[in-house]
């Protein structure tokens, strides 16, 4: 053996014997950041809900989990800079992800005082003429050719009676008092709007083709009055807020996504417009993201020319950062919006024209069988050809509103027409239909051919009688309706793993759980559908391991495992045992992002030597 040779040998038995003598993190040149040991662990770690391993503690390093299992191998991955944390039994969940939850329009709500896609406050109804003299005074403060986008506060007619209402102010009404500048009014929402023909004008001129829907009088003139198509696109001709603006709107986006880290959410699902992904986009530019988002883009919603829209957007689903990624494109509601109670979401039976908790069905503004934008409705064609764009080319859709039976026949009918047309594989596109308003086993057997993700919510079992439970049962009868409304158990036995979702902005999570659990009414006491419950380990799964694949990140998040982003949550319960009844009384002590604690309960907090982080609230501030 010549002397370098056994220079080398000598040098490599050091290293065997240093390497023995240390742990084997160390040894490998990890130490890791945080540990977290002696606690229960449910790692929603097997695609079986029933089956997930139980673990110890946990190591994260560098954002990431590196050790999962017992205490003391957890520990080994320890060094002098490695905080710890003991948990003496307490429960951990991997990070809770909401797959619908409106954060953008929510920061809007409750920390600003106006909308983006407005120019200054609602207009305040007191009559019609004090109305329009108002109007003529916001015009006066403009320059020729500036907006005014306003909403109106108050007011005789609405959204679904705006078009036949005496009081709705007309075209050359609004022309007369804002003579030099475009003008539009919103009525509650995205669509329908009223506008001015400065307004009008520029659309015409864009689309000389015509855009669904134009709404217009019997003699064939316009009327002012803008349906969803025609809305929609009349926002690619508002002005874009200025990099100054949204610098000075990132603070209270920022604090909007504190408050799910609060609830023990570690992800939020929403849709956005271009404005409001920008500011995300600049706290994750600036690593300010209190919580993980993925977004639905709803550039194409509505728009005549959805495909080249799609082709000039660069990424698919799944594509950003750790912190912001799309998750697909939304075409917002295929139907009503705010579901069956008001006559708007679309289903086969028909609304009775009274009950008692449903005043709205007597007037049936829609029709007898709700809404239905995507079959005999002027917006059908430009929805429909947006959605068949999509799946051609390849495009998730996600965040998208869907309540009624109807309608997801309907949607399923264009992936079924997407797939004989253009030879593709639908399931591949994980199309996603929002809230489970009502799925029967067939409709359910359908949607897994087709590769669709629910997303429910069971709020309709806080007050059934005047919910979504209520209504189905007064269209069809109360058994198949509490059989077909949030259908969870139905879901998971087909194995469509359904995530969950709460959607309030002071909806608590566990609660969420809690009543996908039991399906027991807050206000009777009664169990709606008995069948359709799921077990608590379902349930988990519905709000992590499931939930990630919802919003394409399943690699990445929804469960504790090594190699996966370190979203956790602490609790101070045991979610496996504590009553069943009293899972909403559940609190998070810690949430932790990407191994970075972004949420602490003081108390706790105090007890470990941790600073207290994140938006604090009292108990009894959340809608448990």
């Amino acid at each position: 053996m010549t002397k370098p040779t056994k220079i080398l040998f000598f040098l490599l038995f050091l290293g065997m014997v240093f390497f023995l003598n240390r742990p084997w993190g160390q040894a490998a040149g990890l130490e890791a950041d945080l540990v977290l040991y002696n606690g229960k662990i449910l790692t929603a770690d097997t695609e079986d809900p029933a089956n997930f391993t139980v673990a110890e503690a946990v190591a994260v390093y560098d954002g990431k989990f590196v050790a999962v299992g017992s205490s003391q191998h957890a520990l080994e991955f320890a060094g002098p800079g490695t905080r710890r944390i003991d948990l003496a039994g307490k429960t951990v969940l991997p990070g809770m992800i909401e797959t619908h939850l409106h954060v953008n329009s929510q920061t809007v709500s409750h920390h600003l005082e106006r909308s983006l896609d407005t120019t200054g406050p609602p207009l305040a109804w007191t009559s019609k003429q004090d109305w329009l003299a108002q109007l003529r005074t916001r015009a006066l403060e403009k320059n020729a050719g500036e907006w005014i986008i306003v909403g109106i506060r108050g007011g005789p007619f609405n959204r679904g009676n705006v078009d036949t209402h005496p009081a709705a102010p007309s075209l050359s009404e609004m022309d007369e008092m804002a003579p030099n500048n475009p003008v539009v009014i919103r009525l509650g929402g995205a669509d329908p709007i009223l506008v001015n023909s400065r307004a009008l004008n520029l659309l015409l001129e864009r689309y000389p083709q015509g855009i669904p829907v134009i709404v217009k009088d019997q003699d064939g003139n316009p009327t002012g009055l803008l349906d969803t198509a025609a809305a929609y696109t009349m926002a690619e001709f508002f002005p874009a807020l200025s990099a100054r603006e949204l610098e000075e709107l990132a603070p209270a986006f920022q604090k909007e996504l504190d408050e799910p880290a609060a609830r023990g959410l570690t992800t939020v699902a929403t849709r956005v417009d271009a404005d409001s992904l920008r500011v995300y986009q600049i706290l994750d530019e600036r690593e300010e993201m209190p919580v993980r988002l993925a977004y639905a883009h709803q550039m194409a919603a509505y728009h005549p020319l959805a495909e080249t829209i799609f082709r000039r957007v660069p990424g698919r689903a799944g594509h950003g950062t750790p912190w912001l990624w799309l998750s697909g494109a939304t075409m917002l509601n295929i139907e009503g919006t705010r579901g069956p109670q008001i006559g708007a979401a679309c289903i086969h039976g028909t609304y009775p024209r009274e009950a008692v908790n449903f005043p709205a069905w007597l007037e049936q503004p829609w029709g007898p069988h709700g809404y239905c934008k995507l079959t005999g409705n002027p917006n059908d064609t430009v929805l429909r050809d947006a959605l068949l764009t999509a799946a051609r080319l390849g495009w998730a859709i996600s965040n998208i509103h869907l309540n009624g039976d109807r309608s997801l026949d309907d949607y399923m009918d264009i992936l079924d027409e997407a797939e004989r047309r253009y030879q593709i594989q639908p399931a591949d596109l994980r199309f996603s239909a929002d809230h489970c308003g009502y799925i029967t086993e067939q409709q359910a057997l359908r949607a897994k051919r087709l590769g669709i993700t629910f997303t429910c919510t069971p709020a309709s079992f806080a007050d059934a009688e005047k919910g979504i439970l209520g209504a189905y049962s007064l269209i069809y009868d109360k058994d198949r309706a509490a059989d077909s409304v949030a259908p969870f158990k139905r879901l998971v036995r087909l194995g469509l793993m359904p995530s969950i979702h709460c959607e309030g902005h002071q909806d608590w999570a566990f609660t969420c759980l809690q009543r996908a659990i039991t399906r027991r009414d807050k206000v009777t006491g009664q169990v709606w559908g008995a069948q359709q419950r799921i077990n608590r380990r379902e349930a988990l799964y519905t709000y992590t391991r499931w939930a990630a694949w919802h919003v394409w990140k399943e690699k990445n998040i929804g469960s504790i495992e090594p190699g996966k982003w370190a979203d956790m949550v602490v609790l101070d319960q045991d979610y496996l045992t504590v009553p069943e009844d009293e899972i909403a009384e559940i609190n998070p002590l810690l949430t932790i992002v990407g191994g970075q604690i972004r949420y602490s309960e003081p108390n706790f907090a105090a007890s470990e030597g941790l600073p207290t982080v994140g938006f604090q609230a009292p108990p009894d501030w959340w809608q448990r």
